[in-house]
C-alpha cells in the first residue's frame, strides 16, 4: 500500500467510525488494506478471511463506497493478512475471531412450541427503515436466515425510544416464523436478574440455568442493567459462554456501545465485541416524518404530510414520543368526531409536546462549576488538582447521562482527552456512587438542579 493509499484509508477509517461505530471498524475493517483506488470508479480492498469478506460485502459495502467516493468496491482475500490476524488472536488482541473446537449441535425437534411474550405489532413489516437504523435492520434480517452463524452476538445500541426493542422482537418474530423448531427466549435484563434472585431464594438455581441455557435464540433487552450486579454478571457470563459455544444466537440491546458500559466486567465487554455491534441513531427530520406517515397508515389514521411535518419538528428524536403524539391526536379526533387538522395538532402539541430546552454539556459545566466555585477553563487543562479532577468527573458523568454525547465528544470538550480517560472517570464515579449513599444523593441533587435550571 502506497503512502497516498495509506493516508486515504486512514481518513476513510475515521469516517467509517462515525458511520458504523468504533467497535465495528475495530472488529471488521481495521486490519484490511486499501490497495487500489480509482475514484470515482472503483477501489480494491484486501481482507484477511472469508468471514471479513462476507461481512464487508453484505453490510459495510455502501458505507465504504460512500467514504471513498467510488461506485464499486472489490474485496480480495489475502493469506498474509490472515496470518497477521491469527497472530493477533493468539495474543488476545483481536475480539472478532474466537478459536475453539467445532461444536456438534443436536438435531432439533420439529416444533419448539414457543410461547413468546412479544408485541404482535413489533414485526419487520411495521419497522420503518431510514438512514438512522438501516444497518441494524439489514443485519437483523441476515440473522433470521441462519441464526447463530455470522452475527453472534448481535449487539444493538442506541438511546431510549429509538426502536431497539421493536427490532429485537421483529427478529424473534421472524425466526419463529421461519424456523418454528427453534426454541426462542425473549426477556429484559431486569427479568433475568429477578428470576436469578428468585432461583437462589427458592434453592432451584439449576432449574434457572436449564431454562436459559437450553435455548436456540436468546434475546435480552437493556443489558446495561447488569451494571453493579456482580453475581448476576457472573451468572450471565456463564450463560453467554454456554450458548455461544453451542452456536446459539444471542441478541442484546443497550443504551450505549459495549466499550462505554462503565461498571461492567471486562470479560463481558470483550464477549459483547465478539460479534456485530449496530447503532440505531436518532432519526433526522425527514425520517421522523416518514415514521409518522407510516405509523398512521398502518393504524388507518388520516394524517396530512403538513401535520406530520409539524409533529416531527416539535417532538424531536424519540420515536416512542412520536407514536404517543399520534395516538393522542387520533383519540382527540375520535372524541370530537372531526378529522385531524393542522389547528387541532397545533393545539394538542402545546400539552402533549411542550417545547423543551436541550441540556448541553456547557450548561452542565456552568452549573457544576458555579456550585464548586471552579473556573470551567481550568477543567480543560491537564491539571491534576483533586478539586478540579472531582468536578471534571462529575460533569463527565452527568454529560454522559443527560446528553447524547459520545465519550469521544465529551473528551473533546475537556481539551481533547481520549476515550479511555473519559471511561476511567465514569468508572471511578460509578464505583463511588455504588458504595457511598450520601455521595449518590449529592449527585442526584445536582442532576435535579440541572433539570430545574432549564425549565
Amino acid at each position: 500500500m502506497t503512502q497516498e493509499l495509506k493516508t486515504t484509508w486512514k481518513k476513510a477509517l475515521y469516517e467509517l467510525e462515525q458511520l458504523m461505530g468504533v467497535d465495528n471498524v475495530d472488529a471488521w475493517v481495521r486490519g484490511t488494506e486499501l490497495v487500489a483506488c480509482d475514484a470515482p470508479n472503483r477501489a480494491t480492498i484486501e481482507v484477511p478471511t472469508r468471514m471479513h469478506y462476507e461481512r464487508l460485502r453484505d453490510l459495510f459495502r455502501d458505507a465504504i463506497e460512500q467514504v471513498l467516493g467510488v461506485k464499486h468496491i472489490e474485496f480480495e482475500i489475502v493469506e498474509k493478512l490472515a496470518e497477521d490476524l491469527l497472530s493477533q488472536v493468539a495474543e488476545g488482541d483481536h475480539p472478532s475471531l474466537v478459536m475453539g473446537p467445532d461444536i456438534q449441535v443436536p438435531e432439533k425437534a420439529k416444533s419448539a412450541n414457543n410461547v413468546l411474550r412479544l408485541n404482535k405489532s413489533y414485526t419487520f413489516n411495521n419497522y420503518v427503515v431510514g438512514k438512522f437504523n438501516r444497518f441494524a435492520q439489514v443485519a437483523g434480517r441476515g440473522i433470521v436466515q441462519d441464526p447463530g452463524k455470522d452475527f453472534n452476538p448481535f449487539f444493538i445500541h442506541g438511546e431510549s425510544g429509538l426502536g431497539k426493542t421493536h427490532l429485537m422482537q421483529a427478529i424473534a418474530h421472524a425466526i419463529n416464523e421461519a424456523s418454528p423448531e427453534l426454541k426462542i427466549v425473549y426477556l429484559t435484563c431486569e427479568e433475568f436478574q429477578n428470576h436469578f434472585v428468585s432461583s437462589i431464594r427458592e434453592g432451584n438455581v439449576q432449574a434457572f440455568r436449564d431454562r436459559y441455557r437450553d435455548v436456540d435464540v436468546f434475546v435480552i433487552d437493556d443489558i446495561h442493567h447488569l451494571v453493579g450486579k456482580e453475581k448476576t454478571q457472573e451468572e450471565f457470563f456463564h450463560t453467554f459462554n454456554t450458548l455461544y459455544q453451542e452456536n446459539k444466537q444471542i441478541i442484546l440491546s443497550c443504551d450505549r456501545p459495549p466499550s462505554e458500559i462503565a461498571g461492567l466486567s471486562s470479560r463481558l465487554i470483550s464477549r459483547f465485541n465478539w460479534g456485530l455491534s449496530a447503532e440505531i441513531k436518532a432519526p433526522d427530520f425527514e425520517d421522523r416524518v416518514s415514521i409518522l406517515l407510516h405509523k398512521a397508515h398502518l393504524r388507518g389514521i388520516q394524517l396530512e404530510p403538513s401535520i406530520a411535518r409539524l409533529i416531527a419538528k416539535r417532538i424531536g428524536n424519540n420515536i416512542r414520543d412520536l407514536e404517543g403524539c399520534l395516538t393522542s391526536l387520533h383519540a382527540l379526533s375520535q372524541l370530537e368526531m372531526r378529522p385531524i387538522s393542522l389547528s387541532m395538532a397545533t393545539e394538542n402539541m402545546a400539552s402533549v409536546a411542550p417545547i423543551k430546552k436541550i441540556i448541553t454539556i456547557g450548561a452542565i459545566s456552568e452549573l457544576i462549576c458555579d456550585f464548586h466555585d471552579v473556573e470551567i477553563e481550568a477543567l480543560k487543562t491537564k491539571s491534576r488538582l483533586a478539586s478540579s479532577v472531582e468536578v471534571r468527573n462529575i460533569i463527565i458523568y452527568l454529560a454522559r447521562k443527560l446528553t447524547s454525547m459520545s465519550l469521544k465528544e465529551i473528551g473533546g470538550y475537556f481539551g481533547g482527552r481520549d476515550h479511555s480517560t473519559v471511561k476511567h472517570s465514569l468508572s471511578k464515579l460509578d464505583r463511588r456512587i455504588m458504595v457511598d449513599d450520601q455521595y449518590a444523593e449529592f449527585i442526584q441533587t445536582l442532576e435535579h438542579k440541572i433539570h430545574k435550571s432549564i425549565l
